[in-house]
């Protein structure tokens, strides 16, 4: 266990500010998208290796070819292995670029990383995203499974994407799965889900204009044995629209039938606010037991009237026309063919920044691409920017970007210290400048690491001197603790570190308390408490360091590597003293430290 205790010293207060202007190339106005859900759950041709490794390379494969010819702007699967599939996958795509806005790694009861996740691929970068597993009450089962969630913006709007796996708890079609007690699961699943989207509705910043919600429902209104089943029923009453309005079974079958079972309708598309929205098309596969489904979104149109006949018994569903450049209903082979939205125009390679003192000067989009996703441009306002230092009236201020972040686990303690206030970058983003390098494989939401609890949702990153994190702060003050504990612990890592960098402060929790103005200094030792987030070559071995958490992003994995997380145990000498708070200060050297989270004990 690395672990500390309290040294003395008189803090360094450091300030520093700093505004760039952002000229990129203008985002695509596109209102025509495109989306494929897909549950890649191997067919009856793959029952003894459906999840060999050589298997999955094939499955890969196969549905890369069949996404090529779709053309997807997202794509949202369901029972995918892992986060390196969903690698594999983006990368079997090529040369089209798609990035892995978020896969899932739920886990089982003993906590083993289950073999079927959900995830979001998409051609635009998420500007938030994380996954939740189903919760249901003690009334009904433990679902297995959950949803991904990512919000993207795609022409000039937001739109919230949910890739959804619903369980049945047994194969499809079976006595089991259509037992009261699952079909009360799946309804649980569906209000907590409908729950997660009234959340959204809350937000100020990068408001949602559209939801989609797609994937893997494991109902169907067909089967008389499921008629009173509400599943369905409960995203219609919310404003849902389903993609397979008005279709005969033998055009919206995703499970084929077989001598077992007839054929079903299980995987839907829903949406909400999607304007005009095409029939959908199903694309069988040779080694998926299930077809992917895809439908194109004209966002700029009106959404169609509704008509009958509707798919349940009790409830008609809107059928929507699928349009084209010409406004006029496009054929299914035309929505697997030329009719693709036009492809974004690539950003700019070279940005221009202004500072306060008036000087102009150039650099790579290192930082800047994830920003605008961030906020409108019309938004760009001193008001906005300089908030949190100004003497600005009521009327002035605006809201906090905390919005943007995972929403904190009701369920979480006070001893999970909320970090929201001081997030200032996203998880799923490459937010020290390296592309395809972010920290969006690490689960989120409360978790537990070498046996301590953390909230996990965001990035708290200091500064240092390198140009991919100048932008940051050289301290974050005033981290609200307001409680009496035995220790702290942190989970933490560090940026640009090097093996030369072993036995250096680079930087300091600086820890305040109620009754006394002494601060008490935790200093933050590379090699001791923290180590680059990248596993560096030749690095000697260490008894102190603390590795809490391991795992792999695009960049790591093309050189075969991993990424890190550490966490180091702070013990209080003072226990009957009340914390008030806690300044994360960076030395402001070659290595940026950056804080998960803080759990006190």
């Amino acid at each position: 266990m690395n672990t500390r205790f309290i040294s003395l010293a008189s803090p360094c207060w450091l300030k520093g500010l700093a505004l760039a202007l952002v000229l990129s190339a203008a985002p695509s106005k596109a209102a025509l998208i495109r989306v494929t859900t897909w549950n890649l759950q191997p067919g009856a041709v793959a029952d003894t290796n459906g999840w060999s490794n050589e298997f999955q390379k094939s499955l890969v494969q196969e549905a890369a070819e069949s996404l090529k010819k779709l053309r997807p702007d997202v794509i949202m699967l369901q029972q995918v292995a892992d986060w390196e599939t969903c690698q594999q996958l983006a990368q079997a795509l090529q040369p089209e670029i798609y990035q892995v806005a978020i896969c899932s790694s739920f886990r089982d009861p003993r906590t083993n990383l289950l073999s079927r996740q959900v995830a979001i691929l998409a051609k635009a970068k998420a500007y938030l995203a994380w996954s939740e597993p189903w919760q249901n009450s003690s009334a009904a089962p433990a679902a297995p499974g959950g949803f991904a969630f990512a919000a993207i913006r795609l022409g000039n709007q937001n739109i919230g994407f949910f890739s959804v796996q619903f369980s049945d708890g047994a194969s499809s079609g079976t006595d089991e799965s259509r037992s009261a007690e699952w079909q009360q699961a799946r309804a649980e699943s569906a209000r907590q889900l409908i729950k997660q989207i009234d959340s959204l509705q809350d937000w100020k910043d990068n408001r949602l204009q559209t939801y989609i919600v797609a994937g893997d429902f494991n109902t169907t209104p067909d089967d008389v044995g499921l008629a009173d089943e509400k599943t369905l029923s409960l995203l219609e009453q919310c404003g849902f629209d389903n993609a397979f309005a008005g279709l005969p079974l033998k055009k919206r079958a995703t499970l084929p039938g077989d001598a077992r079972r007839p054929a079903a309708t299980l995987d839907y598309i829903f949406t909400r606010d999607a304007g005009r929205v095409g029939s959908a098309l199903i694309t069988q596969s040779a080694l998926c037991e299930r077809g992917a489904v895809t439908c194109e979104m004209d966002l700029a149109a009106p959404k169609a009237a509704p008509a009958p006949p509707p798919l349940a018994a009790s409830k008609a569903f809107p059928t929507s026309l699928l349009l084209g450049a010409s406004k006029a209903p496009l054929t299914p082979p035309a929505l697997a063919g030329s009719n693709a939205p036009p492809t974004p125009p690539p950003l700019a390679k070279v940005v221009l920044n202004r500072t306060f003192d008036g000087r102009v000067y150039e650099s790579h989009p290192s930082w800047e691409v994830p920003s605008t996703h961030r906020m409108d441009v019309a938004e760009l306002t001193p008001a906005r920017n300089m908030a949190a230092d100004s003497n600005l009236n009521a009327a002035e201020k605006v809201a906090p970007w905390t919005t943007i972040y995972p929403p904190r686990d009701p369920q979480a303690r006070p001893g999970l210290i909320d970090l929201t206030a001081y997030y200032n970058a996203l998880l799923t983003e490459s937010w020290q400048g390296n592309s395809k390098s972010d920290l969006a494989s690490l689960p989120t939401g409360l978790q537990k690491f070498e046996g301590v609890e953390y909230d996990v949702r965001g990035i708290v990153q200091a500064g240092g001197k390198e140009r991919a994190v100048e932008r940051f702060p050289a301290r974050i003050e005033g981290i609200k603790i307001q409680q009496k504990c035995a220790r702290l612990n942190f989970l933490h890592s560090a940026g640009f570190g090097a093996v030369t960098d072993e036995g250096q402060q680079v930087g300091s929790y600086i820890v305040h308390f109620t009754t006394n103005r002494m601060p008490l200094v935790i200093p933050i030792i590379y090699g001791h408490d923290v180590r680059n987030w990248r596993r560096l070559a030749g690095e000697p071995p260490s008894t102190d360091l603390d590795l809490a958490w391991r795992g792999p992003n695009a960049a790591s994995a093309n050189s075969h590597n991993f990424i890190r997380l550490f966490t180091t145990t702070w013990v209080n000498i003072v226990p009957g003293a009340e914390i008030e708070s806690i300044d994360f200060v960076s030395s402001m050297g070659k290595v940026a430290p950056f804080l998960i989270a803080i759990t006190a004990e």
